[in-house]
């Protein structure tokens, strides 16, 4: 990610996209959908289905996978 996305793109959660569901004895998973924004290009936009795995380890919550799938451009 450091390599590919960070710094040249934000991302913001499409309201009514989060799902958020437990994982007995593990933490929960993260489902949603995200917008894509190129900062030096207004008019490329995209969006992208993500998961996040998050393990609860004696109180601290960590990412511990993301996977973001489905990325295609909203039409004009």
């Amino acid at each position: 990610m450091k390599n590919n996305i960070c710094g040249k793109v934000t991302r913001e959660l499409v309201p009514g996209t989060l799902e958020v569901y437990p994982i007995a004895n593990y933490g929960a998973v993260e489902i949603g959908v995200h917008r894509f924004h190129h900062p030096q290009d207004t008019e490329n936009v995209g969006e992208a289905k993500f998961i996040h795995l998050w393990q609860n380890k004696d109180g601290v919550w960590k990412i511990t996978r993301a996977i973001s799938f489905d990325h295609h451009g909203l039409a004009k």
